[in-house]
């Protein structure tokens, strides 16, 4: 084999030993675990769980990454949040460049740094989950917000019947009703109960009562 062929193996070799070598280090998407939250910032500390493959073909895990942002789904002024806790399993996205001086600013930005799908432009998306944490019993016809155990929720099945369950409904705010209302069950206000109060000042004919007394 000629010198020049000889130098295109080494080089053909080279670049393919380069290449594999670059695949092995190249991050995208990843599950972690949360290790901490900050609901002020609203950055998590984050393990990814999947290990590194390492040049000699061990493995290793991967850094905890800190200051890792948490995205909610939000947009035209709303935003749904909801409690991350350790151990809530994530999915870790990797930028394609380096994110600090947009995230510092919420700017354009150039990059700071030439970094390509570095761990420390990561970002987190809660709701991934592995075998063991999948939901249980699963709304195959309704629309719902609930606890993962089922024990509170708000429901839209698919003939626009919405059921809310719980321990308790509590309303802020003034309640304002374009329909009739229905119900089982008694309704009690400021202590008066609807089914059983009394009245007093009751007269025979066309004479109205006087308010109800508990």
């Amino acid at each position: 084999m000629a010198n020049n062929e000889w130098e295109n193996a080494d080089l053909g070799a080279a670049a393919a030993a380069f290449a594999d070598e670059s695949s092995k280090r190249l991050r995208v998407a990843l599950p972690g675990v949360i290790v901490k939250f900050d609901p002020d910032a609203q950055t998590a500390t984050v393990q990814p769980l999947i290990d590194q493959v390492m040049a000699d073909g061990t493995t290793q895990p991967l850094p905890v990454l800190q200051d890792v942002p948490v995205t909610f789904p939000r947009g035209g002024g709303f935003v749904l949040t909801f409690p991350i806790s350790e151990g809530d399993e994530c999915q870790l996205v990797f930028n394609d460049r380096c994110i600090d001086g947009w995230w510092a600013s919420g700017n354009p930005s150039a990059p700071l740094d030439y970094r390509i799908h570095d761990l420390s432009d990561a970002t987190a998306q809660v709701g991934i989950a592995s075998q063991k944490n999948v939901v249980p019993n699963f709304e195959l016809g309704a629309v719902a917000l609930r606890k993962l155990d089922g024990s509170a929720y708000v429901k839209i099945d698919a003939a626009g019947v919405v059921r809310i369950g719980g321990t308790k409904l509590v309303v802020d705010c003034p309640i304002e009703y374009a329909g009739g209302i229905t119900g089982e069950g008694d309704i009690v206000a400021d202590g008066v109960s609807l089914e059983h109060h009394l009245t007093t000042g009751v007269q025979a004919g066309s004479s109205l009562s006087g308010e109800p007394q508990q």
